[in-house]
Order: structure tokens, then C-alpha cells, then sequence
């Protein structure tokens, strides 16, 4: 093989790994990258030759300079690290990469070569688990507080009612035992959704067409006080028999508190679309942290999307952790147990927002 042609093959192995390659010279200067490069970095050969890898990535320039600290007498350094890449979309990409000395052939430095790989999956699943583990903590704890807590609120509760109805109260007073039996309520209330979510009752799965529950629910909530005027609801068309094995109940709680949510972040109005399709065997299908029975079947893909004003980042992460909220009043616990029921079901859950333009909440069932 002469060596052109031994060039030629050297550069159709590196133009096809599967994580992405490029070489920048000492400035920083992009000079080379794979294909699988410029898909993820959404470009081409030809728009990157003015680009400097600064510009893609701005706080990798430490990552450079602690591989130059090395110096070119010594072995490489192939420093692994970290970085986000924002693609012209918009997007947030996580990217594992290592970085390495380039040398020409006489041994001299020349510059760096940079291997990366989309990481955005494996860290949204990273953050799954974390969810899990945490939640799982959580439960343990706040089943027994719970218990605890109910018996002596119970008595308290009772006891004021009784004051209450053998006294004779001023108007000052009377308002004082409103407060504290209102209050009372509110306290057993936040206790309640506190067991569902730390003791769920136990779930009897059934086939069930999820368009129909959907309108149910739906139909009851248009009805209640939390559906203003504002609020349109675009339904899904019944154009195919979208089943899964369900718990009737437990998955109507699940759209309820969606669509309370999607109000709530609405509060002038705004459209909640709720969209059905079905999904072959996906990335989250396998790599879920429980086992499922549907592997390699179809899945029910059910999105509920509101035109609210997104969340922000540094909430997106946190709202299905238990008691975080950001609403008055609110008890942080109704998408913790979305989430916790959802799980019961070997599904999936995930949101996608972007501020100012609403938010979309996934759920992926198993098919019947």
C-alpha cells in the first residue's frame, strides 16, 4: 500500500468513529472534523475553517492550557472532562471529551486533538436515578412522620371543633378558631399526599384506552374550579385505539395533576394540547432502572403541552423533587407523585420547556 493510499484509509477510519474528532492547531483554530463531529456540532468542513474551538466551547481554554503545562518532552496527557455545547437550535448538549497533544511526524507539537461523545442521554438518565434514590429516601422518612404526625393533628382537630361549638365566642375569637381549624385541614391535606407519595396504594393494572380516559378526565376537569374561561384544551382525535395497562385511577390522578399544573402556569389564559402517538422501542425502553415486561413492543406516548411561560433551567431539574414548588400554597408533592406513579407503571416521564414558550410533559406507557 503506497502512501496515498495508506492516507486515504487512515482518513476514512477517523472520518468513521462513531464519537466525534477534531484537531485544533495552537491559537485554537479548528483545522479537521470527522462526520461525526459535525453532526453533533451541527457543521460542515467547510463553515468551520474560520472557527476557533473557543468559540464552541468557551471555558475549555483551562482544559488546554493544564495539557500545554505538560509539555511536549513529556508522555501525553489525555486529560477526560465535561463541557456543554449549544447548538444553533438552541439546545443544551452535554459532550464527554478527551483532549491529547497533536504531533507531526518528527514528534513536534502541532496543536490538540479533541474526542468527544453526546452525553445528553446518559446525564438525563444520571439525573433519573438520582431522582429515584432520592425519592426513595425521602419516602421511607416521611411515611413514618406521617403516622406520627396524623394522630395528635386528628385530636387537636377535634378538639377545637368541640370548643368551638360549646363556647360562647366573640367575633375575634370565632375567627382565631377558623384559622386554626382551616389550617388544621390544610395540615392533614399536605399528610395525605405525603402517604400517597411515600406508601402509593397498590396498583391493579388493566387494558385500557387512554383516549377515553383522557376525555374523562378531561371533562371533569373543564368542570372544576381550576379550568377559568382562559383556558382552551385541545383534545386528541380518536383516530386509533391507543391502549395500556393501567391503573384506572392512579393514571387519572396523573392527568389531573398535569393539567392542574398546565392551569396554574396559565393564569391568563392559554391552550393545554394534549397529543397521543406510539413509539417503538426507545433509548429510555432500554436503559430504565426497572424492569419491563413490553420490552421490544410499542409504547403509548402521551404529551401534554401548555402555553404557560416555561420553566426556568434551574427549576426544570427539581420539579419532581418532593416539596419543591414554586407556587403559594403549593405542597411540592403533585408531580413527585406523578412521578412515583408513572415509575409504578415501568414508564417514563420527562419535560421539556423553554421560557416564554410553554412546557410539554411526556409520559411513555407500555402497550397492552
Amino acid at each position: 500500500m503506497d502512501y496515498d493510499q495508506l492516507e486515504a484509509f487512515n482518513r476514512n477510519i477517523i472520518r468513521s468513529l462513531d464519537s466525534g474528532l477534531l484537531t485544533i492547531d495552537f491559537q485554537g483554530k479548528i483545522n479537521f472534523l470527522n462526520r461525526t463531529a459535525e453532526k453533533i456540532l451541527n457543521l460542515n468542513e467547510e463553515g468551520s475553517k474560520s472557527l476557533f474551538i473557543y468559540d464552541l466551547f468557551p471555558k475549555i481554554s483551562e482544559v488546554i492550557e493544564e495539557v500545554k503545562k505538560k509539555g511536549q518532552d513529556s508522555p501525553p496527557d489525555y486529560r477526560r472532562s465535561e463541557t456543554i455545547f449549544i447548538n444553533r437550535e438552541g439546545e443544551k448538549v452535554h459532550l464527554g471529551f478527551s483532549i491529547s497533544p497533536l504531533t507531526d511526524p518528527n514528534g513536534s507539537l502541532i496543536g490538540h486533538t479533541l474526542i468527544f461523545q453526546d452525553i445528553t442521554k446518559f446525564k438525563e438518565m444520571e439525573e433519573q436515578m438520582k431522582r429515584i434514590d432520592k425519592m426513595a429516601a425521602v419516602g421511607l422518612l416521611a411515611a413514618g412522620m406521617a403516622h406520627e404526625i396524623r394522630n395528635p393533628l386528628a385530636s387537636l382537630s377535634g378538639s377545637i371543633q368541640m370548643l368551638k361549638s360549646e363556647l360562647d365566642l366573640d367575633a375575634s375569637q370565632h375567627h382565631l378558631m377558623e384559622i386554626t381549624l382551616r389550617e388544621s385541614e390544610r395540615l392533614n391535606a399536605l399528610i395525605t399526599d405525603f402517604l400517597l407519595f411515600a406508601q402509593p396504594p397498590e396498583t391493579h393494572k388493566r387494558p385500557w384506552e387512554i383516549t377515553k380516559l383522557i376525555e374523562e378526565t378531561v371533562e371533569l376537569f373543564r368542570h372544576s374550579p381550576s379550568c377559568h374561561e382562559g383556558i382552551r384544551i385541545i383534545r386528541p382525535t380518536p383516530r386509533e385505539n391507543f391502549k395500556a395497562m393501567i391503573d384506572v385511577g392512579q393514571m387519572k390522578q396523573v392527568f389531573w395533576n398535569l393539567l392542574m399544573n398546565a392551569a396554574q402556569a396559565m393564569s391568563n389564559g392559554g391552550s393545554v394540547t394534549i397529543h397521543l402517538d406510539k413509539e417503538k422501542e426507545t433509548f429510555w425502553e432500554k436503559n430504565l432502572p426497572w424492569p419491563t415486561p413490553s420490552k421490544g413492543k410499542e409504547w403509548v406516548k402521551i404529551s401534554i403541552t401548555d402555553s404557560g411561560n416555561g420553566i426556568p433551567p434551574h427549576e426544570k431539574e427539581k420539579i419532581f423533587e418532593p416539596f419543591f414548588t414554586t407556587k403559594e400554597g403549593g405542597t411540592g408533592l403533585g408531580l413527585s407523585i406523578v412521578h412515583k406513579i408513572i415509575e409504578n407503571h415501568n414508564g417514563m416521564i420527562k419535560v421539556e420547556s423553554d421560557m416564554g414558550k410553554g412546557s410539554t410533559f411526556t409520559i411513555l406507557l407500555p402497550n397492552e
